[in-house]
């Protein structure tokens, strides 16, 4: 997916996966031993489990939901053997409790992808997996406490649902769906039940519902939003999110708990071009970032009403990407002005964000994309232009210093998600 910010910005967002080591094909990635992406694909009397072909039916109790979710079998051709597969995380990655996969998207062709274990401790990274696709991906989301991401590729406009499976099994693709030209976005509900998919052409929110028993993407709603949509935020109780529209200087509300979801304008912002978008790990506060000013903007959230906190701040000169700390204490801006810069954003006592620290990051290039570890000990910022992962310590009293040795990724990474399970 390409992300672009004014006109400084193409962003090949996020994207991506993978898939070559010998497995059949599907969905434009190589995968072998997939026999089945759905039951239906499987022969009378047998059910489609974790990618294979399984005799018999659901067995009474078996469930799907959330996590640790398992499926079970009966043979119904002798006795009642039973076999669990577990759903959430089949294959254990043993990963140490300050560990996590950094899963990267991108290449010179947008269609390699690399898993990297990554040690927020020592700052060790270890690439367990360089890959491609045959087809192309740009743009990756995690899906929340699950070992699956949904990468999407805005050249192909597919979206697909990819399970990250052990270090020696790698990557499966499970399921793949047609989107809609100009991909702006991509997110996942904390619950893992849906996919939102941010398109400019038409512009629109495409909802796509994930039937975890079948690994397939189910129903699909598509809402109308406002002109040249950017970015999505997701409320942690998953019952809303909101859309960042950079053109005509609005935010759209998505009521993700009716069925179907609904979409409404929620918001004329009081200054033009909003693009970066966060909400607070508690759902108290939401925060954006806007084009034409370069400005930052907080506001409480009152059920689904927005009051202004703070607003407007200048902030750098041109910035993108707004992200919380998993704690809520502090937040991260990515800024490719001209001079790039991470800015770390503290959180006040009204909740509103002030500008703590601005740390450059050199005068080539700058950061696109920012995240934070699971553990919220790490921030990473990815350069795009020069295939280079920032790496900035956060301690415990909040302070965040810059590493002198940037992380190198592959040529032309795009994008980064943290995977942890």
């Amino acid at each position: 997916m390409e992300r672009r910010r004014l006109g400084l910005i193409t962003r090949a967002l996020p994207g991506v996966l993978v898939l070559a080591l010998a497995m059949g094909w599907l969905a434009g990635c190589k995968s072998s031993g997939l026999q089945c992406k759905g039951s239906s694909d499987c022969a009378a009397g047998f059910v489609c489990v974790y990618g294979g072909c399984f005799k018999g039916g659901l067995k009474p109790g078996g469930t799907t939901g959330t996590g640790g979710d398992t499926v079970t079998t009966s043979d119904t051709t002798g006795g009642d053997s039973t076999t669990s597969v577990d759903v959430t995380n089949p294959t254990a990655w043993n990963l140490g409790a300050t560990e996590s996969l950094l899963f990267v998207v991108g290449g010179e062709a947008q269609n390699d992808v690399g898993i990297y274990r990554f040690d927020s401790a020592d700052g060790t990274l270890t690439r367990t997996l360089l890959g491609n696709l045959v087809g192309g991906c740009t743009v990756a989301a995690p899906v929340p406490n699950r070992n699956f991401a949904v990468v999407s590729d805005g050249g192909q406009n597919k979206v697909w649902l990819v399970e990250v499976l052990s270090p020696g099994d790698k990557i499966k693709v499970q399921h793949e769906a047609t989107i809609d030209i100009g991909l702006a976005d991509l997110a996942v509900t904390p619950d893992g039940s849906r996919v939102l998919i941010l398109t400019t052409n038409p512009p629109q929110l495409s909802v796509l519902q994930i039937d975890w028993l079948a690994k397939t993407f189910t129903t699909r709603t598509d809402l109308t939003v406002g002109a040249m949509p950017r970015r999505i935020a997701v409320h942690p109780s998953g019952k809303w999110a909101r859309v960042t529209n950079q053109e005509d200087g609005t935010l759209t509300l998505i009521d993700l708990a009716s069925n179907p979801p609904k979409a409404t304008l929620d918001l004329t912002t009081p200054a033009t071009q909003p693009f970066g978008i966060a909400i607070s790990p508690d759902g108290s506060t939401l925060a954006l970032v806007t084009g034409e000013n370069d400005s930052l903007y907080t506001y409480s959230i009152d059920a689904l009403n927005l009051g202004l906190i703070a607003g407007p701040e200048p902030i750098g000169t041109t910035p993108t990407e707004l992200v919380y700390a998993p704690d809520g204490t502090l937040a991260f801006l990515a800024d490719l002005g001209g001079s790039p810069s991470v800015h770390v954003l503290a959180v006040e006592s009204n909740n509103a964000l002030t500008l703590k620290l601005s740390i450059p990051t050199g005068s080539f290039g700058g950061p696109d994309r920012i995240g934070v570890s699971p553990d919220g000990k790490i921030a990473v910022a990815l350069d795009l232009a020069q295939s280079i992962a920032y790496v900035f310590d956060i301690d415990a009293t909040g302070s965040v210093t810059k590493r002198d040795t940037n992380l190198d990724l592959f040529p032309n990474a795009k994008d980064f998600t943290f995977l942890k399970f």
